[in-house]
């Protein structure tokens, strides 16, 4: 079987629910989303869960982390959980916590 994607308007796709589309929809959008092949995908999260691991993860002292947690540098990175630990994009902590010791936070 052939199929011919061009009749289809891909920025029309990016609007509607993916419940809605039809099989040679959600086809023509995964072809054209597989066709960008120049741009990485995101990576996926690290999760750090609690301070202690975070921690041991970004290789610094659990004091540095609640210090780092008390300025808000670590806010972007904290990931919404259910419990009482929170939950860390590690990566993302790695990012925010260098660019804290290069000088490239604003608590604004």
């Amino acid at each position: 079987m052939n199929f011919s994607f061009s009749d289809i308007d891909i920025e029309r796709l990016f609007e509607k629910p993916l419940w809605q589309m039809t099989g040679r929809e959600f086809c023509a959008l995964s072809h054209y989303a597989a066709s960008q092949g120049g741009q990485k995908a995101s990576s996926p999260v690290v999760r750090i869960a609690g301070i202690q691991a975070l921690a041991e993860y970004l290789d610094c002292s659990e004091s540095t982390i609640y210090d780092l947690r008390r300025r808000g540098v670590l806010n972007d990175a904290v990931i919404p959980s259910v419990g009482r630990k929170v939950v860390f994009d590690g990566e993302k902590a790695r990012a925010l916590a260098a660019g804290y010791k290069e000088g490239n936070f604003s608590n604004e």
